[in-house]
């Protein structure tokens, strides 16, 4: 899979959508790992070219849409995977609300791009590649937390912030994970 730059993440998902037929769905209520808990997934399930082919058509991530698909081969050499995943208008400060730990630290609607694979090895050992930007025009307001920003930044930043909230104006956020 070849992550989609911002331009292409609207069609991405509207490919996605398109191609689950209403009547070959299984729906799955929810689904939690982590600080991850995604409701009222509705998934499709197919073989290609002898992998498993799961596309997820539809689903709500912290009160936005997602989107996406996976493929998992298996043969005798062992085991390979390979998705993506697209986040649309999810709530940052819904986010942050399911962690003790982020509780209260940014608000703002946020779209994601989330490319990965991997082989036997699992996930352990996968790569992936995420992208997240903030929709300056979203519902939710852009502010961030004095305590995120000292958090990330150490406490040299604390004296530069003279409120324990700052809006702002543009968030963009791009990561590379390998095992």
């Amino acid at each position: 899979y070849a992550a989609p730059s911002r331009a292409e993440h609207r069609g991405v998902i509207e490919r996605f959508r398109r191609t689950c037929e209403e009547n070959e769905r299984l729906s799955v209520e929810r689904i939690r790992f982590s600080v991850f808990t995604a409701d009222h997934l509705k998934l499709k399930a197919s073989l290609d070219d002898g992998s498993l082919l799961l596309r997820l058509c539809e689903g709500e991530l912290w009160n936005g849409v997602v989107r996406g698909e996976a493929r998992v081969a298996v043969s005798t050499e062992g085991v390979r995977y390979a998705g993506q995943v697209l986040v649309e208008s999810a709530s940052l400060k819904a986010f942050c609300q399911q962690s003790v730990a982020l509780n209260g630290f940014m608000s703002g609607m946020a779209h994601a791009t989330l490319t990965f694979g991997g082989d036997t090895g699992g996930v352990n050992r996968g790569k992936a590649l995420a992208e997240i930007w903030v929709d300056p025009a979203g519902a939710e307001p852009r502010v961030i937390s004095r305590n995120f920003l000292v958090k990330m930044g150490g406490e040299r930043i604390r004296s530069l912030l003279h409120s324990d909230r700052l809006e702002y104006d543009r968030a963009a956020f791009r990561c590379g994970l390998s095992g």
